[in-house]
């Protein structure tokens, strides 16, 4: 068995035990202290739940297993390394001029575990820009990577993401060979791919399956055609 199959079976292993969904998180850690650490830290937090849990930092709540987790594996990191694992965003002092708008943070975890309804979603989309990795071949199904780590501007209030999530492409043959060659030839050119998205909780990878794909320089080629053949007509 590969070492990359023991970590996606280990990390599999721990978010079954501590019903954890953050599977990228749980590899990151595990790829920076090991497996022997890691199996250490399960120990730890699964003898700490057993005693009566831990609370939050402000003891508003106790802390979720995976949260206990978290927080050991902090401990056991230096100050370096946490700050790359779990990045945080300095909290913004509210000026004069906007104390009655302040941003307030809010609990993720415990706000999604607090929905109770779901509604229904009629169409969903998301679209990928930019350059991917080497695509390997699975049939007629090519799949590539991306990582989204740069987090945009985001209106005022809202919690930061804590970490870069990466994208798993689901390609068809038939898309990728158009988009190949355009790629290879520019260094330039970006990706543009639309998909319908879905988490896979044993690698904490979103996976999206292409239905439209194209790139920036062929898009562009596109509109020029067009616009030369408006103009003879």
């Amino acid at each position: 068995m590969s070492e990359q199959v023991k970590t996606v079976d280990l990390v599999g292993e721990i978010a079954d035990r501590f019903n954890e969904t953050n599977c990228l998180l749980l590899g990151k850690v595990l790829a920076e202290l090991g497996a022997d650490a890691t199996l250490a830290l399960v120990a730890e937090a699964v003898a700490i739940e057993a005693a009566g849990g831990m609370l939050t930092n402000d003891q508003s709540r106790r802390r979720t297993p995976g949260g206990v987790f978290f927080y050991l594996a902090r401990g056991r990191m230096t100050t370096a390394v946490r700050w790359r694992i779990f990045p945080r965003v300095p909290n913004r002092k509210p000026s004069k001029i906007d104390t009655t708008d302040a941003i307030v943070a809010i609990d993720l975890a415990e706000a999604l575990s607090a929905l109770e309804e779901t509604g229904e979603a009629t169409t969903v989309k998301i679209t990928l820009v930019g350059r991917p990795g080497r695509p390997i071949e699975r049939g007629d199904v090519f799949v590539a990577q991306m990582d989204a780590g740069k987090v945009p501007t985001l209106p005022k209030g809202l919690p930061a993401p804590s970490h870069p999530t990466t994208y798993a492409l689901l390609i068809a043959r038939k898309q990728w060979a158009r988009v190949a060659p355009a790629l290879a030839s520019d260094p330039t050119d970006r990706l543009i791919a639309e998909g319908w998205p879905e988490l896979d909780p044993k690698s904490g990878k979103v996976l999206v399956y292409v239905t439209k794909m194209s790139t920036a320089g062929l898009d562009r080629a596109e509109r020029e055609r067009q616009k030369a053949a408006t103009a003879q007509s």
